[in-house]
Parts: C-alpha cells; structure tokens; sequence
C-alpha cells in the first residue's frame, strides 16, 4: 500500500480536515488509489474507535466515490483526447481545402487565359467565388490578384 503510512497518519491528527485536504491536492488520477487504500485501512481504524459496525457502510461510501472519481477523470481524458483528435482532423482538411483551392484558382486562370466561348460565364464563377471566400473570412486578396485585370 503506497499511502497507507500518510493515511493513517492523517487519520489520527488533531486537525480534522487533514486527511480531505490533502486528498485534495492530490492529482485527480491519484485520489481513486487513495480512497481503494483509504477503504483498506478504514475497517481496522474503526474496530479501534470502536466504530466497526459503521464500517462497511463507510467503505462502501468509499469505493462508490472512487468508481465516480475514476469515471470522472477518465471522462474527461476522453473528451479531451476527442477534441485534440477534431481538432487535427479540421486542420487537415482545411490543408486539403487550401491545397484544392490553389488548384481551382490555377485552373480557372487558366482557362480565362486561354480565352473561349465561356469566358463569361467563367468570370462570373470566379466573382462567386471570391463572395463566397469573403462571406466565409476565407478571402486571400493576394491569391486573386491576376483576376483584377478581367473585372
């Protein structure tokens, strides 16, 4: 038992909220190990104060506290293993939008280099475009600037 000795020294100290104290300052993983040994140790404490009916009631409370601290904890290592993993698939795939962007946008230069037929209708894409960029704070003046000369 790792915490047996602290245990049972703030256990028999005169300052009464020792022992929850120093729980509390113990890393959120730490405390369901605390609170397993707190459970062993309790019975044999109590039989000593003789409070050893009490006990099992008490132990009980324990492990209860213990499986929620545990639960709690691993919960939120989830939640936060779930963000980073979000929040590395959203940069992906905005690399992926950029990158296909900049293939759009060389393609329709292209194209209206090219002249033809469509050139209208490609400058009137182009101009959908760059409003949807700019409604959605995606807009890069300095990628559009070849599309001035054609406005």
């Amino acid at each position: 038992m790792q915490y047996k000795e602290t245990l049972l020294e703030l256990i028999f100290s005169t300052d009464k909220d020792a022992l929850a104290t120093w729980i509390r300052a113990q890393p959120a993983l730490e405390r369901v190990d605390i609170c397993r040994e707190l459970k062993e140790v309790l019975p044999a404490v109590m039989e000593a104060r003789g409070k050893g009916k009490e006990a099992a009631a008490y132990c009980a409370q324990l492990e209860k506290a213990a499986n929620e601290l545990e639960e709690s904890y691993l919960d939120a290592q989830l939640a936060s293993l779930t963000a980073d993993l979000a929040d590395t698939r959203l940069a992906e795939s905005m690399d992926k939008l950029d990158k296909a962007m900049q293939k759009l946008r060389q393609y329709l230069r292209e194209c209206l280099e090219a002249g033809g037929p469509n050139t209208a209708g490609m400058i009137e894409t182009i101009a959908g475009i760059i409003a949807s960029e700019k409604e959605n704070n995606m807009y890069a003046a300095d990628e559009w600037l070849w599309f001035t000369a054609y406005e």
